[in-house]
């Protein structure tokens, strides 16, 4: 069960690896990028957390990751289009 958390370990090892062999200016367009998809998806599954209470259908935990890969993609387009 746990057999899927490998590659998601790969992914974070491949990720910092990346951002310590980048310059400085690929390195702060990562960080930045990560740090609104962060915000974004925090948003937006605390968001419907509280629409669950509401009456919302629950979701299982298993949305979370896609949600914060496509805040992360958002992240990284509002960051390249800054720099």
């Amino acid at each position: 069960m746990v057999l899927p958390v490998l590659p998601g370990l790969g992914v974070a090892w491949a990720l910092l690896r990346f951002i310590r062999r980048s310059d400085e200016l690929q390195s702060r367009i990562v960080v930045e990028s990560l740090a609104i998809g962060f915000a974004l998806g925090s948003l937006a599954t605390l968001g419907y957390g509280f629409l669950q209470l509401a009456g919302a259908p629950p979701l299982s935990w298993i949305f979370v990751w896609p949600v914060y890969g496509l805040s992360w993609a958002v992240g990284s387009l509002i960051a390249r289009l800054r720099y």
